[in-house]
C-alpha cells in the first residue's frame, strides 16, 4: 500500500561542508575533496586544507584509487555517464507515495533489487571549491530515463580557490552556497530553472555574511524547512537571511552574528522550523526562533552525548536525529549507533537514545513521509572494503515513539554521504555501485515500502559537498 508523503519539509537537503569528514580533534575536521575533471574521463582526489585533522592521506590515496578503478571500468566519466534507464523490470512511481511498488524479486527494506523506472525528475547540484565552479546533473532531465551531467550547463561566475560551507535549496527554487577565501565571504544564491537546471543569479547576489571572509574555522549552513530563513554560522556567531518568497533574494535579519557556539561544523533545524541545532564535534548549541527570524539562544545540550558530527530534523518536529561518525579513523573508536534526541516544549534537546546500527554511521537522512530513516556509513577497521565504505543501512521509523526498528543493509551501494528528494522517492548516494561496477553519483529509488531498488545509472562525482531537489 502507498503511503502519502508529507510536505511540511521544503528544504531539500544541508549538505556538510566541500568534502565533509567527521570531526575528530575539538572541532577540527579535515575535508576530503574529490574533484572530476574532464580531461579523459579521470577523477582527480586530493587531501586539501591540512589545517583539518581527520583522513590519513594514506586512506585518501586508497579510496581514490580504488574509486577511479571503479569508474574507469565502468567507463564512467563526465563525458562517458550512463544514461541508461533506472532499473529493468516494475512500473512507475504513482506519485508521491515515497516510490513504486517492489518488482517481483525486489528485496525487503534495505536490501536492494533490480530496480524499477523512476520516472520523478531531480537535480542535483555539486560545489567544486577549486575551480570556484557549480557542477550540475539531473535525473529525467535530459530526456527520460536518464542520470547525467546537465546539457549545455553553464556554470554561474564565482571566485576561485575558495572554502564552501554546505549547499541548501530552499523551496525547489532557489540554491544558497557560503564561500570563503581571502577576498570573499559571502552567500551567493541562484535560482534553478526547472527545466534545464540552469542556474541564474538572485538580485544583489553574493550577500555578506560578518566573519567569513579568510577564516580559517569550520562553518556551516541551513535553512528553515519552510523556506523562510537560512542561517549561517562561522566563528563569529550565526547570521539570519530572510527569504524573499517571490525572487529568493536574501535579507539579514541580524547584523551582528548571535553567538552560542565556537565555529559550527554542521547546523540543521527541527521539523517544524521553530529551533536551530549548531554542532562543532563537542557540544550542541540549542536556539529558538521567531516568524521574524530572530534567534534566541536556549545554551548547549548537558544531559547527554554532545560530539555529535552532524544532526537532522523529522517532519513531526519532535525528534532530532544525530550520529557521531566514529569509524574506527586512524585506531580510534567505532561508534554503531544511530542517536535519536526527543525535543521539548522549550526546544532543549533531552538524553540521546542510542540505536545500533550494522556499520558506523557518518550521514543520516530521514524520509519525507517520516516513516524511514536511512545512514550512510564507513568503517575505517573493514578488511572487506578497499575504500572504507559501507552499505546503506534503512530503518523503520516511528514519529510517536522516535523509535528506529528492522535496521536492514541495503548491499548494492556504498556511501557514506547522501540525499533525498522532497518526494521521498529518490535517494542520491556519493559512493560505490555493486549493481554495475561504477563509482560516483548514484540514484536509488525508494520504494513506498522503504525498500531501496538501484540501478544500473550513475554520474560522475565532481565534490562531495551536493544537494538535491525535485524540479520546480
Amino acid at each position: 500500500m502507498r503511503q502519502s508523503v508529507r510536505r511540511e519539509m521544503a528544504v531539500t537537503s544541508v549538505t556538510l561542508p566541500y568534502g565533509y569528514s567527521h570531526p575528530k580533534i575539538a572541532s577540527e575536521h579535515e575535508r576530503f575533496n574529490a574533484r572530476e575533471t574532464d580531461q579523459e574521463n579521470s577523477i582527480a582526489f586530493a587531501a586539501v586544507r591540512g589545517r583539518r585533522l581527520g583522513v590519513m592521506p594514506a586512506k585518501i590515496l586508497l579510496i581514490a584509487a580504488s574509486l577511479l578503478l571503479a569508474m574507469v571500468m565502468a567507463g564512467c566519466g563526465t563525458k562517458g555517464c550512463s544514461t541508461a534507464t533506472p532499473g529493468s523490470t516494475g512500473g512507475t512511481s504513482g506519485g508521491t507515495a515515497g516510490g513504486a511498488s517492489a518488482p517481483p524479486g525486489a528485496c525487503s527494506l534495505g536490501s536492494g533489487g533490480g530496480g524499477p523506472t523512476n520516472s520523478q525528475r531531480a537535480l542535483v547540484y555539486f560545489m567544486v571549491d577549486d575551480a570556484g565552479q557549480i557542477a550540475g546533473e539531473g535525473l529525467n532531465i535530459n530526456s527520460a530515463g536518464t542520470f547525467a551531467s546537465l546539457m549545455n550547463f553553464v556554470p554561474p561566475q564565482m571566485p576561485v580557490a575558495v572554502t564552501d560551507g554546505g549547499v541548501v535549496i530552499v523551496g525547489e527554487k532557489y540554491l544558497y552556497v557560503p564561500l570563503s577565501n581571502a577576498s570573499t565571504g559571502s552567500v551567493f544564491g541562484y535560482s534553478i530553472d526547472g527545466a534545464t537546471g540552469a542556474l541564474s543569479p538572485l538580485n544583489n547576489s553574493p550577500y555578506a555574511v560578518n566573519g567569513l571572509q579568510g577564516t580559517q574555522s569550520p562553518f556551516s549552513i541551513a535553512a528553515d524547512p519552510a523556506g523562510n530563513f537560512v542561517f549561517v554560522g562561522d566563528a563569529a556567531g550565526i547570521t539570519v537571511f530572510a527569504v524573499n518568497p517571490n525572487d529568493g533574494s536574501l535579507t539579514p535579519v541580524n547584523t551582528t552574528p548571535v553567538s552560542g557556539i565556537g565555529a559550527p561544523v554542521q547546523m540543521a533545524t527541527d521539523g517544524l522550523g521553530k529551533y536551530l541545532y549548531a554542532v562543532d564535534g563537542v557540544s550542541i548549541a540549542q536556539f529558538s526562533y521567531n516568524s521574524s527570524g530572530a534567534l534566541t539562544p536556549l545554551g548547549s545540550v548537558t544531559s547527554s552525548l554532545t560530539d555529535m558530527a552532524m544532526m537532522t530534523g523529522e517532519p513531526s518536529g519532535k525528534w532530532m536525529l544525530g550520529v557521531r561518525a566514529q569509524v574506527g579513523q586512524q585506531g580510534g573508536a567505532l561508534d554503531l549507533n544511530v542517536y535519536v534526541f526527543a525535543i521539548s516544549s522549550t526546544g532543549a534537546l533531552t538524553s540521546a537514545i542510542p540505536t545500533s546500527t550494522p556499520f558506523p554511521p557518518t550521514y543520516v537522512v530521514v524520509s519525507p513521509n517520516d516513516k524511514f530513516v536511512y545512514t550512510f556509513n564507513e568503517d575505517d577497521t573493514s578488511t572487506t572494503s578497499s575504500t572504507f565504505l559501507q552499505p546503506i543501512v534503512g530503518f523503520t521509523f516511528n514519529p510517536t515513539s522516535g523509535a528506529l526498528t528492522n535496521a536492514t543493509p541495503f548491499p548494492d551501494v556504498l556511501s557514506k554521504i547522501g540525499h533525498m528528494d522532497q518526494s521521498g522517492q529518490v535517494l542520491i548516494a556519493a559512493g560505490q555501485s555493486a549493481v554495475t561496477v561504477a563509482a560516483g553519483t548514484v540514484p536509488i529509488t525508494v520504494l513506498s515500502d522503504g525498500t531501496l531498488s538501484s540501478s544500473s545509472s550513475h554520474a560522475g562525482l565532481p565534490s562531495f559537498s551536493f544537494a538535491v531537489t525535485d524540479t520546480p
